[in-house]
């Protein structure tokens, strides 16, 4: 492997663990956010106009969960093409679709994190 790929590679796995810190912080953002309209009036609020709100919020939780998951995914493609010294390791099939699943559930989590920001106010 040239200098050039493991550069490439690098920065990579730099986006793949930016992606998954975002993950984990909006993880954490509809807990605490439930957790703040369990103890206001908003609850009844958007009860009325979005019932299936909690739905949607376990939804986005799991969608944020999938896409820690898919990081996994992620760095074991990129280990077993290093081991295997494959030259084309960000273009494996695999990787490119997990990577590609990583970023439709961080997006499907934040649309549905927005939808429930959006029914609260």
């Amino acid at each position: 492997m040239e200098k050039n790929d493991n550069f490439i590679v690098e920065r990579y796995l730099d986006q793949v663990k930016i992606l998954t810190a975002l993950a984990t912080t909006l993880l954490i953002t509809p807990n605490l956010y439930l957790s703040l309209l369990e103890k206001s009036v908003i609850t009844n609020h958007i009860a009325a106009v979005f019932p299936g709100w909690k739905i949607l919020l376990l939804i986005t939780n799991v969608m944020f969960l999938l896409a820690i998951l898919s990081t996994y995914f992620i760095y074991s493609s990129v280990v077993g093409s290093l081991a295997e010294k494959a030259a084309d390791i960000i273009y494996r099939p695999f990787t490119r679709i997990i990577s590609i699943l990583q970023f439709v559930f961080l997006t499907a989590g934040c649309i549905g994190l927005l939808l429930i920001f959006n029914y609260s106010l």
